[in-house]
């Protein structure tokens, strides 16, 4: 899912940018260097949606107001539960269903994954690169002169906005293939896609493009500055930390660089994992009423809704506003260990891939 992955590309540029072989941070990329960060957030997608993917079903079926069929009527997975939990879903839908049920809808969103991060890394990239070059002093060929670290924050937040519109385009249509089939509606990603082709046409792939974008660019963006303080504050901390122990020592200032560094891979490696955790998890919760609305919009659309504003009235009507936080439980434990998962992968990955693409 583009949350997750989303928000851990941001992590992961902000993080690694400084290891890359260019040796300049923003624009400056070189073309094998992009290619190499596409081939990498591919795969660390991939494997993200591999762990994550029984989490985002249940997520799925608790917005639609699903539930998991009793062991008495395996047939009948529209009967509702009163109160239906991440944990009572979980564990009843691994004994009726097994781990198929837990990955139902596993192959339109493995084979959305690839496609859809080329065109979000490659957005990112793009303007990422085009707004540092605005903002670099003219005759400057450092990357640092392009601005301030607000400027820095601008220049991630408009770019990751740019980004979802370029990925939504692919992870749009595998989002309503994939929760057509996690809710039941359709028993496979092929019979969905011929099922919404067949009855809405291109139409229907696309229904609540906009939610889409308008869920996660707001997702990104927060996610982007709670991770950024978080880790601002944490690098802050472990430069105090390490800059006392070097006088504690009554070391050379060359020792104390060399424990700052190493204080910074390790926030780089460990902590940014943790930020990435804790700002997956707000950014989930505080976007949690716009996925609801989007859910019921492509699982529902033709049958029960016609638009994004009718999905909210109703939805309002039947459940007052307890209604807009259906599986907000099940959405952050998806995305916040997706975005740690990602960026750990993305690393790996990106590091092995070296030798192939430099």
């Amino acid at each position: 899912m583009s949350d997750a992955t989303a928000a851990a590309w941001e992590t992961a540029a902000t993080g690694s940018g400084s290891n890359s072989n260019n040796g300049g941070g923003g624009g400056g990329m070189t073309g094998w260097t992009v290619v190499r960060q596409l081939v990498a957030g591919g795969g660390a997608g991939a494997i993200a949606d591999c762990f994550t993917h029984p989490l985002d079903t249940i997520r799925a079926r608790l917005q639609t107001l699903q539930t998991i069929p009793s062991s008495s009527s395996l047939s009948s997975s529209s009967i509702m539960l009163r109160k239906p939990t991440l944990v009572t879903s979980f564990v009843s839908l691994a004994k009726t269903e097994g781990i198929r049920g837990l990955y139902r809808g596993f192959a339109a969103a493995i084979l959305g994954t690839v496609p859809a991060h080329a065109l979000y890394f490659g957005g990112y990239e793009l303007s990422r690169s085009y707004l540092v070059d605005l903002r670099r002093p003219a005759g400057s060929n450092s990357a640092s002169a392009a601005g301030s670290h607000r400027g820095d924050w601008m220049d991630h937040a408009v770019s990751g906005l740019v980004a979802e519109l370029g990925g939504a385009l692919v992870w749009v249509p595998a989002d309503v293939i994939k929760q057509k089939v996690q809710t039941n509606v359709y028993a496979s990603s092929r019979e969905a896609l011929q099922g919404v082709w067949k009855t809405e046409g291109l139409r229907g792939l696309f229904r609540g493009f906009w939610v889409a974008v308008v869920t996660y660019g707001p997702f990104a963006s927060l996610y982007f500055v709670v991770y950024e303080q978080l880790k601002h504050e944490l690098a802050k901390r472990r430069t105090v930390d390490a800059t006392m122990e070097a006088r504690a020592r009554r070391k050379q200032d060359q020792v104390q660089v060399q424990v700052q560094v190493q204080a910074g891979r390790d926030l780089s490696l460990v902590a940014s994992m943790g930020c990435g955790f804790v700002a997956g998890a707000v950014a989930a919760a505080a976007t949690c009423p716009l996925d609801v609305i989007k859910t019921q919009l492509q699982v529902e659309a033709g049958r029960t809704y016609s638009s994004a504003w009718n999905v909210a009235k109703i939805l309002y009507a039947r459940h007052g506003w307890r209604g807009f936080t259906r599986g907000i439980g099940a959405r952050i434990s998806w995305i916040a260990p997706g975005t740690a998962i990602t960026i750990a992968a993305f690393e790996a990955l990106s590091t092995a891939s070296v030798p192939f693409l430099s």
